[in-house]
């Protein structure tokens, strides 16, 4: 059968649309209480949905992503690492403009050096073929991006000077050149975790989805955790970039476990060696 005729996974729509709903009504639900009670619901739908997705035959993810020995599932979980960095762009005029105080146009730039620092980084490291270059692309990518939030996070202050300003920007295109260095290889990775061909190109296109899925959970709890804070917005900035920080750092180990899936079951790459 075709995949064109399977059907439409509702199940896993529902529970998955659940939970982050669940975790972005947290951040407008009023009282600490009503926000916890959001927040751990949203869990609850999230880890549900992963149960149903493991045991269902029908579902977002590819069937091999909970196989034993499977690489792909550190492939999506480093995926959804690095949207955590997506997760705060649209917060980020928003202390350019009440703690920088940036123009709305400078303010709205600032947000995008992130966007920029990906672009870029990924057209300059595309190219790699070597095993060992791509491997580490992918393993050292959410580093970077954990060292640019957390420096752009120990930058935010009242009455920031030009200086200060210029490095915000340079320290959110780095968080943004950490996804760029290893986003398209990790999608290679996905495509072969698996010798089964359908299953493969199922796989590498799930990255995209994985990455979408990942990106709304992520500006939905960046909205709670700069609630907290509200409306202090050094501190809102510092709550959220710091969390997200050590997120992205951890996300270093489950890279590594991702990077195993380059040249994993093609002769040509184990056989590449090269750092080209």
């Amino acid at each position: 059968r075709g995949r064109s005729s399977d059907p439409v996974p509702w199940a896993s729509l529902v529970l998955l649309a659940g939970g982050v709903g669940a975790v972005g009504i947290a951040s407008v639900v009023p009282g600490r209480t009503g926000m916890v009670v959001a927040i751990a619901i949203g869990v609850v739908l999230c880890a549900w949905f992963l149960r149903h997705e493991r045991r269902s035959g029908n579902g977002i993810l590819p069937r091999v992503t909970f196989a034993a020995g499977s690489s792909l599932g550190w492939v999506y979980l480093t995926v959804a690492v690095l949207a955590f960095a997506i997760g705060t762009e649209a917060f980020i005029p928003l202390f350019g403009q009440e703690i920088g105080g940036l123009i709305p146009f400078v303010a709205g730039l600032l947000g995008a050096a992130l966007s920029l620092g990906w672009s870029l980084t990924q057209f300059l490291t595309a190219n790699a073929t070597g095993i060992r270059s791509r491997r580490a692309l992918i393993a050292f990518g959410p580093l970077v991006v954990a060292l640019g939030l957390a420096a752009y996070g120990l930058l935010q202050r009242e009455g920031p000077s030009t200086l200060v300003i210029a490095l915000w920007f340079v320290t959110l295109f780095l968080a943004g050149a950490g996804i760029g260095f290893g986003f398209p290889h990790l999608t290679v990775a996905a495509l072969s975790s698996t010798t089964d061909e359908e299953e493969g190109a199922k796989a590498a296109a799930a990255v995209n989805t994985v990455f979408i899925i990942a990106s709304a959970f992520s500006a939905a709890l960046a909205g709670v955790l700069v609630n907290i804070s509200a409306p202090d917005y050094v501190g809102s900035a510092h709550l959220l970039l710091f969390v997200f920080a050590g997120i992205t750092a951890l996300g270093t180990f489950i890279a590594r476990g991702a990077s195993l899936g380059i040249g994993k079951w093609s002769s040509t790459d184990v056989s590449d060696t090269s750092d080209v």
